[in-house]
């Protein structure tokens, strides 16, 4: 065992000496180890084409990641830490030899834990342990295929990832999941995130999906669903419930059918903090359904709300537990979501915020600001209010656009906002544009701003964005791999 060890520890100081740029299979490797999913497209995109960083460079950013600061709380200890990583990677739990060699290594800090994982890997790789070697080859097989074809769905990534094992029909079976969320792909991407979180496909009035399901409604009301069971794809055990209904709603792994008559029936992943059967029978006069990746919010007609859903599974909160604020969410108007958390709009502009605290759900900070609002906006982790004023306010993670600091003088006079994952764009009265968050993903406008005036809307994927001006020309700006640059066009993009 120390000889294998010693031999990993080697391997990885001399890649260390010798390291040039990290290479797709690599860094795949990284996030499988770390957040046990596959990467999502954007991420792995930045890592490799903007971060600048070597591969061990990469794998020790990761643990400044808010995403893995959440699964590796200081709670856990290097032996659990230790523990979850072999399971990550090759669905095992470490030897004892390596376990007490490595628990030693971190306590003591002789090696970091971006080491550890780096040679974790490498010594799987380069010994005889046919299996972990196969589970991981695998594994990343699967984690670039999910990235290639442009998905980040980060329940998904982390689907396809659990039920890899050494055998191929596991790695196929991920594949096949792979391809059929390929054509559910838009319904994830905010590209107006100030709208309702409906997986509605518009080219099909009354079809809807999440990322593994269809459901289709049918012009007599009743509903027909198709797909991954676990996402909602067998309704059988509520068809006779599913008649009259008026609309559908969606979060990662469930649906929720809004019937003519106010009632909800919910059906999918049942596996929740707050199942939908605990607040089945309050579900009555309900006007419209949100949701944020993991929780549903219903709002009824007297202004109230009502939530259920949350990840039994996950530490994380999303916003389905409203028992500390249930007194202030009143005379609601409309409501707004992130990935983990809500925005309450109500009727006389205030704002109530609940869920992740990183993801937007605590707006203490700014709170005797959010008065007089007129609309909010979203990123994945940040939102952004717009005032009757014509100002702006902030709160969220600074990284997707929830620290608006540095650009707040100019938050003047803004009539609308557009956001992608992790960026805000800014239109003004006098048609130009002010942008903040990550610079990555269009949040510095900077190379294209004496271009953005007299601009007339802005449009957005999930980490660029482009202004259609007035005389009919289009700026781009952000992530090159998500239509931030528009060179080859740009002669075709007038009129």
């Amino acid at each position: 065992m120390k000889k294998i060890l010693l031999s990993a520890i080697v391997s990885v100081s001399l890649f260390y000496a010798n390291e040039t740029n990290p290479t797709e299979e690599e860094v795949t490797k990284v996030y499988v180890a770390t957040f046990k999913r596959a990467p999502d497209s954007a991420g792995l995109n930045y890592w490799l084409h903007d971060s600048g960083l070597r591969l061990s460079q990469i794998a020790k950013s990761f643990f400044d990641q808010k995403e893995t600061q959440k699964m590796y709380p200081p709670s856990v200890s290097n032996r659990e830490f230790i523990k979850d990583v072999y399971e990550n990677l090759f669905n095992r739990e470490p030897d004892e030899a390596g376990w007490n060699y490595w628990e030693d290594e971190l306590n003591s800090h002789k090696s970091p834990k971006n080491v550890f994982i780096l040679t974790v890997i490498n010594g799987a790789l380069d010994t005889d342990k046919s299996k972990d070697k196969t589970i991981l080859n695998n594994k990343t097989e699967v984690g670039m295929a999910f990235a290639n074809k442009g998905l980040n769905d980060i329940n998904l990534a982390k689907k396809v990832i659990s039920e890899i094992n050494e055998n191929m029909d596991s790695v196929n079976k991920a594949l096949n999941d792979i391809q059929n969320a390929l054509s559910n792909q838009t319904t994830k991407i905010p590209i107006d995130p100030q709208e309702q979180k409906l997986s509605y496909l518009g080219k099909y009035p009354g079809m809807y999906a999440n990322p593994s399901a269809f459901v289709a409604i049918k012009k007599d009301g009743t509903v027909v669903s198709w797909g991954e069971d676990w996402y909602g794809g067998d309704s059988s055990s509520v068809a006779d419930k599913l008649t009259d209904v008026k609309a559908i709603y969606s979060k990662g792994d469930a649906f929720a059918a809004l019937k003519n008559d106010g009632s909800v029936v919910g059906w999918g992943n049942s596996n929740n903090k707050i199942p939908f059967s605990v607040v089945e029978n309050k579900l009555t006069n309900v006007k419209y359904i949100y949701s944020n990746n993991c929780t549903f919010v219903a709002l009824k007609n007297d202004g109230t709300v009502v939530t259920w859903g949350g990840d039994d599974d996950s530490d994380v909160i999303s916003g389905e537990d409203i028992s500390a604020i249930s007194d202030q969410l009143t005379n609601i108007k409309t409501i707004f979501s992130t990935i983990y958390a809500f925005t309450a709009l109500k009727n006389d502009g205030t704002v109530v915020t609940w869920g992740d605290s990183d993801s937007g759900g605590d707006s203490s900070a700014v709170s005797n600001q959010l008065t007089n609002v007129k609309n909010i906006y979203s990123t994945e982790y940040a939102f952004a209010a717009l005032k009757e004023d014509g100002t702006v306010v902030t709160w969220g993670d600074s990284d997707s656009g929830g620290d608006s600091s540095t650009v707040s003088n100019q938050l003047t006079n803004v009539k609308n906002i557009a956001s992608n994952w992790n960026a805000f764009a800014a239109l003004k009265d006098d048609g130009t544009v002010i942008s903040w968050g990550n610079k990555y993903f269009g949040g510095d406008s900077s190379t294209v701003s004496n271009q953005l005036t007299d601009v007339k809307n802005i449009y957005s994927t999930r980490s660029a964005f482009a202004a259609l001006k007035n005389d009919g020309t289009v700026v781009t700006w952000g992530d090159t791999n998500g239509g931030g640059d528009s060179s080859t066009v740009a002669n075709q993009l007038n009129n």
